[in-house]
């Protein structure tokens, strides 16, 4: 990851850890429960993402109660999902979430194929249940790529670096 890719997503961390820290939150309610461990790797078709943010959207929840539930994808995939509610807590709490990714790497053509859908709350397909003793590869997120789509995510790079050599 570039230096100053890297910067930015440190300077995002830090601006939503200071505006959870800042806020007027509780701790969690005691009837959420703990939150669960919730690890996966996240593919971008049978790729691992290289890079990026990965976010869950509370469904069953109100965002007021887990307004931020997210994690930081590493340069293989990997991922781990952090409660801030004011501080942070590994994991989630049960129930079911919205999927959003954020893909922030130094493959460009790959960041290019995460569509716009996958990047939004509102439009994601993507759909998880945080469950007690979920098994093995249970919050593998996989974000599907159509041919044509990769192609022009790749022509579209190629474009941009011609044009940065000028």
């Amino acid at each position: 990851m570039s230096f100053s890719r890297g910067f930015t997503l440190f300077a995002c961390l830090v601006g939503m850890l200071v505006l959870a820290g800042c806020s007027k939150q509780k701790p969690l309610p005691s009837e959420l429960g703990e939150p669960l461990p919730v690890e996966g790797k996240v593919y971008v078709g049978d790729k691992p993402l290289l890079g990026g943010i990965i976010k869950f959207h509370p469904v069953e929840h109100s965002e007021e109660v887990l307004n931020l539930v997210q994690g930081f994808i590493d340069g293989q995939g990997n991922y781990f999902i952090q409660t801030y509610h004011p501080y942070p807590e590994k994991g989630a709490v049960a129930g079911k979430y919205k999927v959003s990714i954020e893909p922030a790497s130094n493959d460009r053509p790959q960041d290019g194929m995460v569509q716009g859908k996958y990047r939004n709350d509102k439009s994601t397909p993507l759909v998880v249940t945080v469950q007690k003793d979920a098994p093995p590869g249970a919050y593998d997120i996989k974000i599907e790529v159509r041919k044509n789509e990769a192609e022009a995510a790749i022509k579209k790079d190629k474009e941009r670096q011609e044009l940065e050599k000028k």
